[in-house]
């Protein structure tokens, strides 16, 4: 799935297509031309990122990505 951030990041005509396909491009960078995050429509958790988030967590405060993850997984 990474592959279709950087696919995107370098053609962005592809975006269009590839979210007929069920995925959400989710988050760019701040100047909204690179896709940095996407998610699969339907999918209870699944999430692809360009970004770094496990260089912003700690034992104490993890990041957003990495906390929505085990919150889902323990809802199972």
């Amino acid at each position: 799935m990474w592959l279709l951030l950087i696919l995107t990041s370098e053609n962005p005509a592809y975006i269009e297509q590839i979210e007929k396909e069920g995925v959400i491009f989710s988050g760019t960078d701040r100047s909204g031309t690179r896709m940095e995050i996407l998610e699969i429509e339907g999918h209870p958790f699944f999430f692809a990122t360009q970004f770094h988030p496990e260089f912003k967590s700690r034992p104490n405060k993890p990041s957003p990505p990495f906390k929505a993850f085990l919150e889902e997984y323990l809802r199972q």
